[in-house]
């Protein structure tokens, strides 16, 4: 969903942001690599039909704003094979250490206006929640390594997944 700089860094359009949620794990800096293969190896056991995961340099730019950040992450890129029902919404998963804590975050991408039929709603919601509960179960096991409560687990997202109807 995002585009590519010259310099290779896919760029992040901030109003193209649909859906997103983070967590901070204290005391978990420089497990980011850690909870990358953690949610790689997530998905490979769930199994989502036609979805291709790559690592990518992430920055973001606000249209309304003009400007681009000069911040690169690497993230997750999650994405629905061409001609599938879910192309088109992407899903980039990051991972930062701030201090001696690590931030975890989603983010889902797309365009609202996408006509979608009943069925079509259906496999992206399965998608969009696979792919949230890979990433819930990576920070789980992070947080879990650390000896840390995960009933403290940030599980609320923000924004809604708005097409043509809610889902």
């Amino acid at each position: 969903m995002g585009f590519f700089s010259s310099s290779g860094t896919e760029t992040l359009v901030e109003e193209q942001i649909l859906n997103s949620w983070n967590n901070f794990i204290p005391t978990g800096a420089g497990r980011g690599e850690k909870f990358y293969e953690a949610v790689r190896q997530f998905l490979d056991a769930v199994e989502i039909p036609r979805v291709l995961v790559e690592e990518k340099d992430v920055a973001t730019i606000s249209t309304e704003r003009r400007r681009q950040k000069d911040i690169h992450y690497k993230c997750l890129h999650i994405r629905g094979d061409t001609g599938s029902s879910i192309a088109g919404y992407d899903v980039y998963v990051a991972a930062f250490d701030y201090g001696k804590h690590l931030i975890v975050a989603r983010y889902v991408v797309g365009k609202k206006a996408k006509e979608l039929s009943l069925f079509e709603r259906e496999e992206l919601g399965a998608y969009l929640n696979l792919v949230q509960s890979c990433v819930l179960r990576a920070t789980e096991q992070i947080m879990v390594e650390l000896k840390q409560d995960i009933s403290k687990l940030n599980r609320e997202s923000k924004g809604s997944y708005i097409f043509s109807q809610e889902l």
